[in-house]
């Protein structure tokens, strides 16, 4: 996809993300090609119907929301109404959502599911972060990519400071830093040629770098995009 595509998904969809970021994260899972995606922080579902429709193969969603406080239960008293809706519009009936505060969640039982995705986009307190990210990392494939949004200091940089203190421990390295979104995989996985990837299909439309970053002992290459060009 282009960024004028880009740019009518948003239009379309309304999810939430900058344009250079959602065109990142297409190729990211362009080339990943995952076919579960658990997302952590769902809102109205409009990330979910964005990357339906830009990938071709397809795929499974699980989505958790707490509508009991979240604006956006108003629009839906009945979580299987928006449910249904999202099914509808994007004519997949594999989206399934879960209305739960994810803090209060045990025990995430997924049986033998392991996702290939996993996005967070709630919590602010680290200790939050930790407890869920490590819930959900036994429920995880072994290229599965951590998208975080909203890492910048001026949102919630707890998520970024807690993604990266995985860094330091060896479980995770970086991918990829844009305007406001990020992305990590396992430390085992070999990420170059997907930054190669990435790379090939962002250079003529959006300012990039790749560098090493310097995490406690850890050296890890990875990228960063700003604008469009």
């Amino acid at each position: 996809m282009n960024l004028q595509e880009i740019h009518q998904l948003i239009d379309k969809h309304s999810p939430m993300v900058r344009f250079e970021d959602l065109k990142v994260i297409i190729e990211l899972l362009n080339y990943t090609k995952p076919k579960s995606i658990l997302e952590l922080g769902t809102g109205a579902g409009g990330w979910i119907l964005s990357i339906n429709e830009a990938l071709e193969h397809d795929i499974s969603f699980i989505g958790y929301e707490n509508f009991k406080w979240d604006s956006i239960g108003q629009q839906f008293t009945d979580i299987k109404q928006l449910e249904t809706q999202l099914q509808l519009i994007s004519n997949n009936n594999k989206i399934i959502l879960k209305d739960s505060d994810v803090t209060k969640l045990d025990n995430l039982e997924f049986n033998s599911q392991l996702f290939d995705v996993v996005r967070l986009d709630c919590l602010e307190e680290s200790n939050d972060i930790d407890r869920l990210f490590y819930k959900i990392f036994p429920y995880t494939s072994d290229n599965c990519i951590f998208l975080v949004d909203d890492i910048v200091p001026n949102n919630c940089p707890n998520r970024f400071l807690t993604y990266m203190n995985k860094v330091g421990d060896g479980i995770l390295k970086p991918i990829w830093f844009g305007n406001k979104e990020g992305a990590w995989c396992k430390y085992s996985y070999n990420h170059n040629p997907l930054l190669d990837h990435v790379i090939s299909h962002i250079k003529d439309e959006i300012s990039y770098s790749d560098n090493l970053i310097h995490w406690y002992n850890k050296q890890e290459k990875y990228l960063q995009t700003r604008g469009s060009i």
